[in-house]
C-alpha cells in the first residue's frame, strides 16, 4: 500500500457553514492557471482548486466506513467531516493518491490528529491517468492493516480458578474488545461491505471467549455461524461439536491475545462473500484446570479465509479454515 499525505503549505482554503454539505464553499483562487509543480512522487505541491460540488459529508466519529470513487490527475474530490479536538484520523487504500488533510481554519494539518473542533476536509486527486479507489477511512476507529491491527483481548490481568466458574461470565478472563461496537451482532442488510465482514469476524473471535468457556453460549454462536462453522463449533447431531466437547470435559479456553493483523483479500458475490485475514491469537486450553501441553496452547500467526452466507438478511460465517501457519511458538504466559 503507498499513500502519500503532502503536508505542506497550501493556498488558502475557505469553509462558510458547516451545519450542512451545500453551505460549504471552497475556493483556492486563481493558482490552477499557474504553472504546477511535482514531488518525486507525481502530487502537487500545491492542491488545486476543489469545487463544491466534488465535496462529500461523511460521518466517521468513532466508526470506519468505505467510500469509492474515481478521479483523474488534475481534479480533486474532498470529504467533509465533523471531528474534535484530539479525535486521529485513520485511513486505508491499495491505491496510489495524494491526500491533504485541512483544519476547520483552511490550514494544512502536520499528521492526523485533530487540534480542535469544526469540520475538516480530506482532499484527494491521484498522481497520473484516472483511477478508481477504495478508501477505507475512520475517525478514532481501528483499520485493520499491517501497521494498525485490531487488537481483541489483551494479557489476561487475572486468570480464573483451576476449574471453570459456574455462576459468572468472567470465567476465561477476557477483556474488552476496541472496536467500534459493543455486541457481537451481525450486519443485517442483504449487501455485505468489507467493513461489514471484518467486524463479523471481529465479533465471532471475541465470542470465542463466552462460547468456549462458561457459560457455553450456544445462542451466541447460533447469532454468528451457520452451517459448517455452526456444525464444528457449536451443536453437531450424532457427534461433538467443539463447544459440547469442552463442556461435556470440564474445559475451557482463555485467551491471552487475540489481533486481525490485516485484511488480505475481500469478495462480495451476492449471498455469498469469503474474507481473508492475517490474524495472531495466544491462547490456553485449559483441562482440569492445568494448560495442555499440545498446540491448542499456542501463539500462532496464521492465514485464515472465511466464508460468509447470508441468511434471511443476516451475515453469518459460514466456514472457516487456516490458509497457511505463518509462525507458531509456545505460549509464553498460558493461563488457566
Amino acid at each position: 500500500m503507498k499513500v502519500n499525505k503532502l503536508l505542506l503549505l497550501a493556498l488558502p482554503l475557505f469553509l462558510f457553514g458547516c451545519a450542512n454539505l451545500p453551505n460549504i464553499n471552497i475556493s483556492l483562487g486563481e493558482k490552477e492557471s499557474q504553472a504546477t509543480e511535482f514531488d518525486e512522487n507525481g502530487c502537487p505541491v500545491e492542491p488545486g482548486e476543489l469545487k463544491s460540488n466534488n465535496v462529500k459529508k461523511i460521518d466517521i466519529d468513532g466508526k470506519i466506513i468505505e467510500e469509492s470513487s474515481r478521479v483523474r490527475k488534475g481534479k480533486y474530490i474532498g470529504y467533509s467531516f465533523e471531528g474534535k479536538k484530539g479525535q486521529e484520523l485513520d485511513f486505508s487504500t491499495e491505491t496510489d493518491l495524494c491526500l491533504w488533510l485541512f483544519s476547520p481554519n483552511n490550514e494544512l494539518i502536520d499528521g492526523l490528529k485533530l487540534q480542535e473542533d469544526g469540520f475538516y476536509t480530506l482532499q484527494i486527486t491521484v498522481p497520473k491517468g484516472s483511477t478508481s479507489f477504495d478508501l477505507t477511512i475512520g475517525l478514532d476507529a481501528s483499520i485493520p492493516t499491517a501497521s494498525n491491527p485490531i487488537s481483541i483481548s489483551s494479557s489476561n490481568p487475572s486468570p480464573p480458578s483451576s476449574s471453570p466458574p459456574q455462576n459468572s461470565s468472567q470465567g476465561n478472563g477476557s477483556t474488552t474488545i476496541n472496536i467500534p461496537t459493543s455486541k457481537p451482532s451481525q450486519s443485517q442488510s442483504s449487501s455485505l461491505s468489507k467493513n461489514d465482514a471484518i467486524q463479523l469476524v471481529v465479533n465471532w473471535q471475541k465470542a470465542k471467549q463466552s462460547i468456549f468457556a462458561y457459560p457455553y453460549d450456544s445462542q451466541l454462536g447460533s447469532q454468528l455461524l451457520t452451517g459448517k462453522a455452526y456444525r464444528d463449533n457449536i451443536n453437531k447431531p450424532g457427534d461433538e461439536s467443539s463447544r459440547e466437547w469442552l463442556q461435556n470435559n470440564g474445559a475451557y479456553y482463555t485467551y491471552q491475545a487475540q489481533e486481525i493483523n490485516s485484511v488480505e483479500s475481500f469478495n462480495n458475490s451476492g449471498n455469498q462473500a469469503f474474507l481473508e485475514v492475517v490474524a495472531t491469537e495466544q491462547r490456553t486450553l485449559c483441562n482440569k484446570g492445568r494448560p495442555s501441553s499440545d498446540n491448542n496452547t499456542s501463539l500462532d500467526k496464521r492465514r485464515v479465509r472465511y466464508d460468509l452466507q447470508n441468511e434471511n438478511g443476516s451475515w453469518k460465517i459460514a466456514d472457516y479454515k487456516t490458509v497457511n501457519v505463518i509462525q507458531r511458538s509456545s505460549n509464553p504466559s498460558p493461563a488457566c
